[in-house]
């Protein structure tokens, strides 16, 4: 079996902000990763080998636990970035790896057919009309007559970063003679070696490709993700994700203390969540859960059942302490004040919503009696208890995505959250938002929102209520705690969204208390 290398070092800056948490091949694409869909289009008895450097933990960390079966080799790269880095040096530090014929697969090259290799030095083409962003060939009959730089329009086919080497001992001399020549060219690559070697008379064949994806720039990976369709409505993080397999859903957090707590919690909520199957510092492994979530599901009815099972297995076993009460005084306002503080547009805030003159937010928050907000009895919790967190299995329900803590404590929260999130999600629904289904508009010092809101959740409302009276709970609580979650939510993004969110919040919190 050919051995592949598959280079990760590199930083991914022309990713920008989708690589500020983590690594290049890390990204989501569609609903994995993109360096999965490069494993998973070999063999399973193919050996790797994996360069690392920026955030390299993080790649060989997720790599164990998604394919701990597989036989993946890595090697640590001292110069990734800075001016002795470049990809010619990153596959330099991997030649004792590779002492036989070998594919070099380039990190942010995805394809959907399988390679096939007929046993020469090949490199693989695309017919792709963008020459200004992609090296190119011509070709001489069926063999590569000469390598050109990114723009040369008068070309054959441009390279997608996938090659076959069969005269390694060459590549690897060559590789490393232009790299004691050359120490401190960044822009050495796999293209300057091809090229030598065709001018030695090595010969080189080419396979076309008819459609491949490129995760190596901002504007392709775009491109890409629209493609590569998720089957779930996720509205997703920079500093967090999620990779869904065959048989197990690993979610990535950048911050290892957040995820640390996942684990501990989810131990202790199951089997209310998924089992979790294993874990390192900033992943954690679960086991896939084959059902449908609540919402997408549509018979009416459902809430109300969902809402007796959460009080039923859920919100359990009271435990009641008078620092509960300094907890949620810390969660409710004090998070709520700095994060509105956050805010980059508020130099500017606005009053009147959609007709309401509804006055400044501190003015507002002056109105909320926070004291009524706060208990010191707290239960059993989820955290996020949002239909996109909740699997409808058979008869029964899975909770996933728990909240890590509540204001630091680990296994007990206030029962009033979930219930807040859940009318949240009701009417923010997360597929509008992610589809944008939502409006603002900003004129004469007002502004105008607006919101996509599903049928057959609004009608469930009524079921909502009805079982927030039958059991005595305070839906006066429950709407100023909701919008209090969309004000502190504001920040987490950027954008429209987040000018929405404020002002949604804002809007809705000055309706709940008058």
């Amino acid at each position: 079996m050919i051995p592949v290398v598959i280079t990760t070092s590199g930083t991914g800056s022309r990713l920008y902000s989708y690589t500020k948490y983590t690594n290049k091949s890390l990204v989501k694409v569609g609903d994995k990763y993109a360096i999965c869909h490069i494993i998973e289009s070999y063999p399973i008895s193919t050996r790797f080998v994996i360069t690392l450097g920026y955030y390299g933990k993080f790649v060989r960390d997720f790599l164990s636990l998604a394919y701990p079966d597989y036989n993946i080799q890595y090697v640590e790269v001292d110069c990734y970035e800075g001016p002795m880095s470049s990809l010619g040096y990153s596959l330099y530090s991997a030649r004792m790896f590779l002492q036989e014929p070998f594919i070099f697969h380039c990190c942010d090259t995805i394809l959907r057919e399988k390679i096939n290799i007929i046993g020469e030095n090949m490199v693989f083409v695309s017919k792709d009309p963008n020459y200004m962003t992609y090296s190119s060939i011509t070709i001489n009959n069926s063999l590569i007559k000469s390598f050109h730089p990114k723009g040369y329009s008068n070309n054959d086919y441009i390279y997608i970063g996938i090659l076959y080497i069969s005269d390694y001992k060459l590549f690897w001399d060559i590789l490393g003679d232009i790299i004691k020549e050359n120490p401190y060219d960044t822009s050495l690559s796999d293209i300057n070696v091809i090229s030598k070697m065709i001018e030695n008379g090595t010969l080189f064949t080419y396979k076309v490709i008819d459609k491949f994806y490129d995760t190596g720039n901002i504007e392709s990976y775009i491109n890409v993700c629209n493609d590569f369709k998720s089957k779930y409505d996720i509205l997703e993080k920079n500093d967090e994700s999620l990779c869904f397999l065959d048989t197990n859903v690993i979610k990535f957090f950048y911050n290892n203390e957040i995820n640390m707590k996942r684990v501990k919690r989810g131990n202790d909520l199951y089997p209310l969540v998924p089992k979790i199957l294993g874990y390192k510092d900033n992943y954690m492994a679960m086991e896939y859960i084959n059902g449908k979530l609540l919402s997408e599901y549509k018979s009416y009815g459902e809430i109300y059942k969902l809402l007796n099972w959460a009080k039923a297995n859920l919100w359990i076993n009271p435990d009641i302490n008078h620092k509960y009460i300094d907890i949620c005084k810390n969660f409710y306002y004090t998070k709520t004040i700095n994060r509105i503080k956050s805010l980059p547009f508020l130099d500017k805030e606005i009053n009147n919503i959609n007709g309401l003159h509804i006055g400044s937010m501190d003015l507002l928050l002056d109105k909320v009696i926070f004291t009524d907000l706060y208990t010191d009895t707290f239960y059993k919790f989820h955290g996020d208890f949002i239909l996109d967190n909740i699997m409808k299995v058979n008869t029964t329900y899975i909770l996933l995505d728990w909240r890590q803590d509540f204001g630091n404590e680990l296994y007990h929260g206030d029962m009033y959250y979930d219930l807040a999130k859940l009318r949240h999600n009701i009417i923010f629904n997360h597929k509008n938002i992610t589809n944008k289904m939502f409006s603002i508009e900003e004129s004469d010092n007002k502004v105008y929102i607006d919101l996509k809101c599903n049928y057959n959740l609004m009608k469930q409302l009524d079921d909502y209520n009805k079982f927030i009276n039958e059991n005595s709970y305070n839906l006066k609580k429950i709407e100023i705690l909701t919008a209090i979650i969309w004000l502190n939510m504001s920040p987490l993004y950027s954008g429209d969204l987040s000018k929405f969110l404020y002002y949604f919040g804002k809007m809705n919190l000055y309706l709940a208390i008058n």
